[in-house]
């Protein structure tokens, strides 16, 4: 029958129902189905059951130790498409229950050899009870336990976290792609609302700025870990919403009347509270399994001495140098109370041994020697002062810890502390260079390396990080340094608001006013009387100053001398600078709730806290928003006017009336979008703009895509310079041009770099105009700023730090137009095309899944990227979208671009058509700005529509 033949030549993984017969026999599929019962056929699930069984018999008769789940695999790679439910089902016919009893202890016993918390110091002591908690709660069925860790702050419980994670993927309550979510909710302790967002997800129009809808943490950790550190700090609203869930598995996106959603998730929480004084009764009774985490000091020595151990050979993996610790230091570790438990105890033993390192390379060891006088001063103040009761069966020797090239780097997680002993070395090199003995070296540097470890530790997001004593001494020599930090001192008690920033300066001017004492040279302060008679209490300053500086240097100091030091004096008094230094201040009103995520966005991708946004509610009068507007104004007001970039209607009338009632010159702007307001914040840093400038530049850009303030064709066809200007001399001018050399900026080999000696601020301009004659002179840099409008200055002091760096690179940037750096952050792997995406979402996660695949960004990035689009608009206008992430998760500045085949819907209604997706850090504004420059041109951007080829599309942004 020809019934029979087709089913015996069918795919045993999958065989053929009576429909798929009944098509290859052109008959009904209820013929069909009375033919194979006549034969006694069975159907098609049961023929796929018998053919399963007889493979699974042969599976575990080559090995009967395989898990459901490695069964499962194999049968998939088989053909069959199954479960490891099935399989645990199929196991049950085909072996008899004695021997499933001894297959699951063999796994069991698998899991406990492969037991990822066997590398945890204490898993077999004081963590047992932890550890053993731990995996009952992960093995648990069928999807684990919720469990809460408590303990104090240090002692490991992210850690731990981490670690029941790894656990969990070798049981077969998860799968191996589950989700591992780390959620703080100390982050957005401050904003319920927008942590009840993050956490469920919201719907449109939820809130202020969901402009679209939005999955939540919760749905992108269904099947996984979500891990909630802070958990205390979860309002009870929030602890209501997620104790449902942990019960029925069902929740609600914020602002979302009647759709249930769906997540299967294990929830973790870490606290330093007590639960019962922090967390709902309710909601505790969710949560089954409670871990306490013990201290440092309740934790057994044995255990110390393993944890002081592990660090140290951490560090020498890092230093890559045999490390040998005396008694007293290790005793020490082992012994003292840390308020800030193993975390605090980690960052002191860096501390140890970058202070070591630093003596080790000044005496050419091979071996690090840590004695008690590398400890932080705190616990040495500590241990002359008997506060520590030291264990009997502690370290009873030193401790010589042999490093070893063969440990793998990823045996240490990667730290700054790297850069620090790189740091040490470096100016150990340079210091030696500069002639000082080992003995002064050791001196200058020992006490420094500590509060740089600090400054690390804080983790600060300033843009403006003390310049270190180290570095003035190796550009102008400790000894200078040293009188010019006295100086500052003694000044400083009769001026108080004296910057500390004027001590390079001091130092670099006495420095050359020695070597000119002492050559014979004099040079006569041209306007002494004047500043005498304009800057007296300065001047008084001054000249006590120098009858100290002629004793301590042994010399005689003309009173002109003193001229000089009073100027510095006058220009580094925060009274002096902020009355200089001023920037336009820039208001962005808008209707409805978008001048404020406009600003956001702003002020995020240019590094800075510029513009302000003052929203107009649709329940606001134009009285009570003209009132809401003039406070914002005054507080954006620097002293140079104020420009309003408005959208529509009555806000375009306000600048007239503000400006009558502040008397704050303000400017007015009309059709602000994000471009717009991005580069009119841009110009408004810019010292030379003043308000008339910015506002005709900014009309001119809206009307012509084009104009620009910047230097003209004429002047980018001559040779960019650079001046370099020291109030004392020509002799320092050299020296500053010799430190930008230094810097190995390779734009500075296309830029002519000139010293210009200077005793009068009053002949700056004169000279500045001979050499634009001949070049394009991009910046000025020294010590004094000589106020010209048409010329950007950079102080020493500022380039010496890392946003001054970024400054002068920025500048010769403009004076070298075609100096393109974004191929340092575009190449073929992240040009993508994507014709399947529907929605915003799938777009940015194809993104990020780029990124991380590529390793450019860490886990992390995506959820702050979803963030970030909740503050405001990331749409620009011709339908360009430039979503962006936290810069702390990315690991190398990239920018993704996708080319949509179809328009998609992004924000308010508006589609989009291009995506450059933003993985930069804070030291990448020169790309934002020069991709700014990009999605200026329209002509680019029209031509990029019309290109399918990665590579000609590279060549199109990158030229």
């Amino acid at each position: 029958m020809v019934i029979t033949e087709i089913i015996k030549n069918e795919n045993p993984h999958c065989p053929l129902t009576d429909e798929e017969v009944a098509q290859k026999l052109l008959i009904s599929r209820v013929a069909v189905t009375k033919l194979r019962k006549k034969f006694q056929i069975a159907d098609s699930r049961a023929r796929k059951r018998m053919y399963m069984i007889n493979d699974l018999k042969a599976i575990l008769n080559e090995n009967s130790s395989l898990s459901d789940r490695q069964i499962a695999k194999r049968l998939q790679k088989l053909g069959y498409d199954t479960t490891r439910y099935l399989v645990a089902q199929l196991k049950k016919k085909v072996q008899p229950k004695s021997k499933i009893a001894a297959i699951s202890s063999k796994n069991s016993a698998n899991i406990e050899e492969n037991n990822v918390f066997h590398s945890l110091i204490g898993h077999d002591g004081s963590l047992k009870l932890c550890v053993d908690q731990a995996k009952a709660a992960l093995l648990y069925p069928p999807h684990g336990l919720h469990t809460l860790l408590i303990g104090n702050s240090g002692v490991g419980k992210s850690y731990l976290a981490e670690k029941m994670y790894q656990f969990a993927l070798t049981t077969d309550n998860f799968n191996d792609d589950a989700p591992f979510l780390a959620f703080n909710c100390a982050d957005y302790a401050d904003n319920p609302q927008l942590l009840l967002g993050q956490l469920f997800g919201y719907q449109k129009g939820a809130f202020t700025g969901a402009v679209s809808d939005k999955k939540g943490v919760v749905e992108l950790c269904n099947g996984g870990i979500l891990f909630l550190d802070e958990i205390h700090r979860l309002p009870e609203e929030g602890q209501e919403i997620l104790f449902q869930l942990l019960d029925k598995g069902h929740f609600r996106r914020m602002g979302a009347a009647g759709d249930t959603r769906t997540s299967r998730i294990m929830l973790i929480g870490a606290t330093t509270e007590k639960p019962e004084n922090s967390l709902l009764l309710t909601f505790r009774r969710r949560i089954p399994m409670s871990i306490t985490i013990p201290s440092y000091t309740e934790r057994p020595i044995q255990e110390r001495e393993e944890l002081v151990h592990s660090f140290f050979q951490r560090e020498g993996l890092r230093l890559k140098r045999n490390l040998i610790i005396s008694q007293d230091v290790f005793n020490t570790f082992v012994s003292y109370s840390y308020p800030g438990n193993v975390g605090q105890l980690k960052n002191d033993i860096k501390v140890c041994c970058a202070k070591a390192l630093l003596q080790a390379v000044t005496h050419h060891a091979d071996s690090v020697r840590i004695t008690f006088q590398h400890m932080t001063e705190q616990i040495r103040n500590d241990v002359l002062n008997g506060q520590i009761a030291f264990e009997e069966n502690s370290c009873g020797s030193d401790l010589q810890i042999q490093y070893n090239n063969q440990m793998k780097p990823n045996d240490v997680a990667s730290s700054q502390q790297e850069d620090i002993y790189q740091y040490i070395e470096n100016m150990h090199m340079n210091l030696k260079y500069e002639g000082y003995d080992d003995d002064r070296i050791i001196k200058l540097l020992g006490g420094l390396v500590e509060k740089k470890l600090a400054y690390i530790a804080r983790s600060t997001r300033s843009n403006r990080p003390q310049i270190s004593s180290q570095t003035i001494a190796d550009i102008v020599g400790k000894r200078f340094m040293t009188l010019a930090d006295y100086c500052f001192e003694q000044a400083k008690k009769k001026l108080p608001l004296l910057r500390q920033s004027v001590i390079y300066p001091l130092a670099s001017h006495m420095k050359s006013a020695y070597e000119r004492i002492i050559a014979g040279k004099r040079v006569k302060y041209p306007d002494f009387d004047k500043v005498k008679k304009e800057h007296e209490k300065e001047y008084f300053i001054a000249k006590e100053l120098t009858q100290t500086l002629a004793k301590k240097l042994e010399i005689t100091i003309p009173d002109d001398e003193a001229g000089f030091i009073a100027i510095y004096l006058c220009h580094f008094q925060i009274s002096y600078q902020k009355k200089h230094e001023k920037n336009i201040g820039v208001v962005i009103l808008s209707h409805g709730h978008v001048a404020s995520g406009m600003a956001e966005v702003v002020n995020q991708l240019l590094g800075i806290k510029q513009a302000i946004g003052v929203d107009m509610a649709l329940s606001d009068s134009p009285n009570f928003m003209l009132e809401k507007t003039i406070i914002a104004v005054k507080k954006a007001n620097q002293g140079k006017g104020c420009i309003l970039l408005a959208d529509m209607g009555s806000l375009l009338s306000f600048g007239p009336i503000i400006q009558s009632r502040t008397q704050i010159p303000v400017k007015v702007i009309g059709r602000v979008d994000t471009l717009m307001a991005m580069e009119c914040v841009r110009k408004s840093m810019i010292p030379e703009y003043t308000l008339e400038n910015l506002l005709l530049d900014t009309k001119l850009q809206k009307n012509t895509e084009s104009v620009s303030l910047l230097p003209q064709t004429a002047d980018n066809q001559k040779q960019p310079a650079i001046l370099t200007l020291c109030l004392t001399g020509k002799r320092s001018a050299i020296k500053i041009k010799d430190y930008l050399h230094s810097l190995n900026f390779p734009e500075l080999n296309a830029v002519h770099v000139i010293p210009v000696g200077l005793v009068s601020c009053s002949g700056i301009e004169a000279i500045v105009k001979h050499y634009q004659i001949s070049y394009y002179v991009a910046a000025i840099v020294g010590t004094v700023n000589p106020q010209l409008a048409d010329v950007a200055f950079l102080s020493m002091e500022e380039l010496m730090r890392p946003a001054g760096k970024l400054k002068l690179k920025r500048l010769l940037h403009i004076a070298l137009p075609n100096n393109n750096q974004l191929h340092e952050v575009i190449d073929e792997r992240f040009i993508l095309f994507d014709s399947d995406s529907m929605t915003k979402e799938a777009v940015i996660d194809r993104m990020v899944a780029t990124l991380l695949k590529n390793k450019r960004v860490s886990e992390g990035f995506s959820l702050s990227v979803y963030k970030r689009e909740t503050y405001g608009d990331t749409l620009l206008k011709g339908g360009i979208a430039i979503p962006h992430g936290n810069p702390s998760f990315v690991t190398k500045p990239t920018i993704v671009v996708t080319k949509l085949d179809h328009d998609i819907s992004w924000t308010n209604n508006q589609t989009c058509h291009l995506v450059f997706l933003l993985a930069l850090n804070e030291d990448s504004r020169p790309y934002f700005e020069q991709l700014y420059s990009l999605i200026s041109d329209q002509s680019k951007m029209e031509k990029l529509q019309i290109l399918n080829d990665r590579e000609t599309i590279k060549q199109l942004l990158l030229n």
